[in-house]
């Protein structure tokens, strides 16, 4: 990172390490309150140029923090793709009018403890009431 006294702040990726779609992702949520440039440096590489739209020295973003918020959305575009198949399922359960993974869940009640993990002092409820 580098930082000139005009609040005009520099980073250097490698597109080896992030992709351009993370960058430019993270790039976004600085787009309200910075001017944002992303210029190649070879084929493996980019600066992100960050300006301040306005003179306040103040803004929610902290342009400083701009690699650190790269890493996260990178963590985030991970977590979504190794969470992808679940999503899915339960978007297609949530949208289905049948059950798609176990039918009997479908009609059951989570205050039901038929196997007593709720421990000795747990009501185990059967067809509406509540037995001790």
């Amino acid at each position: 990172m580098e930082q000139a006294t005009t609040g005009v702040v520099l980073f250097h990726f490698d597109l080896l390490v992030h992709s351009m779609y993370v960058i430019k992702t993270t790039a976004l949520r600085y787009s309200g309150h910075y001017h944002v440039a992303i210029e190649s440096n070879g084929a493996s590489r980019v600066s992100v140029i960050l300006r301040p739209r306005d003179s306040s020295p103040l803004h929610p973003l902290d342009a400083r923090q701009f690699d650190a918020d790269v890493l996260e959305q990178e963590l985030r575009e991970r977590v979504a793709l190794e969470t992808k198949s679940v999503r899915e399922l339960l978007l297609a359960q949530a949208f289905s009018a049948m059950a798609l993974v176990d039918p009997e869940t479908e009609t059951s009640d989570f205050r039901d403890d038929p196997l007593g993990i709720g421990g000795p002092n747990r009501k185990v409820r059967t067809e509406g009431k509540a037995h001790p």
